[in-house]
């Protein structure tokens, strides 16, 4: 069963951290895993309910009368589903096949040495990443790097439930993630700019007597030419006052 779930992102684990010292078993159980959270919305809520009627279902076509295990808890008062994939899969000859990396998911190759160990990356491992978008007036998607996503943002996340027995007879439940869309992720950034800021050493305040030397240093040389040619008129009106009055004599 597959099925799509919009969500804001509480928790993101996408790009692989350090794993030089971990030995092949180990990272071959390293995933790709976010957790979603609702923040009351009820489709949100809606959502998880239809998933443990799901979840019933499998309980009782496995036969199984213990309570199912799976990816859905509660943390400060809201439902989280956390959703996950394998990086790596134990190679089986003529079953799978190894396929490429996607754009950003193994950005430093950490990973290209356990095909050595006998793990590769196929198909069922693979995850794609979006982000919405319009153009011409139609809703596109882009493809776009797993480092792009932040907490914080709201993402549309496609994934695929998948039941299986353990070896104590009980069911667990995994939503294997197999897309993840940047829907908006103007929150996280808002957010990030909100600590920039606080963070920012204060900057002392320096008033300037001048805001700007140029334009005041120009203003005061026009104001001296105009001056200097109103006193001019001045004296040339007096000097001709003064010698019609001697004509007149």
């Amino acid at each position: 069963m597959t099925f799509r779930v919009q969500g804001i992102l509480s928790k993101i684990n996408l790009v692989p951290g350090e794993i030089s010292h971990l030995n092949a078993k180990k990272a071959a159980s390293l995933t790709q895993r976010i957790e979603l959270v609702g923040l009351g919305s009820t489709a949100f809520e809606d959502m998880i309910m239809n998933t443990k009627l799901v979840t019933d279902c499998f309980r009782r076509s496995l036969g199984s009368q213990t309570p199912p295990e799976w990816n859905i808890g509660e943390g400060h008062g809201d439902l989280r589903l956390n959703c996950s994939s394998l990086y790596l899969t134990k190679a089986v000859e003529g079953i799978n096949e190894e396929v490429p990396f996607g754009a950003g998911v193994d950005p430093f190759r950490k990973f290209a040495k356990y095909k050595l160990h006998g793990y590769i990356h196929t198909s069922d491992n693979v995850v794609r990443y979006f982000k919405r978008g319009t153009e011409n007036g139609s809703t596109v998607l882009y493809d776009c790097f797993p480092a792009n996503f932040r907490a914080g943002d709201l993402v549309e996340a496609q994934c695929s439930i998948i039941a299986f027995t353990t070896k104590e007879n009980t069911i667990k439940v995994v939503f294997h993630m197999n897309a993840l869309t940047l829907e908006d992720g103007s929150f996280s950034k808002a957010a990030e700019q909100a600590k920039a800021r606080e963070h920012a050493p204060a900057i002392p305040y320096v008033e300037l007597k001048r805001k700007n030397w140029y334009e005041e240093q120009d203003e005061d040389m026009d104001v001296g030419r105009t001056r200097r040619k109103f006193k001019d008129l001045r004296l040339a009106d007096e000097d001709k006052t003064s010698g019609g009055s001697r004509e007149r004599v």
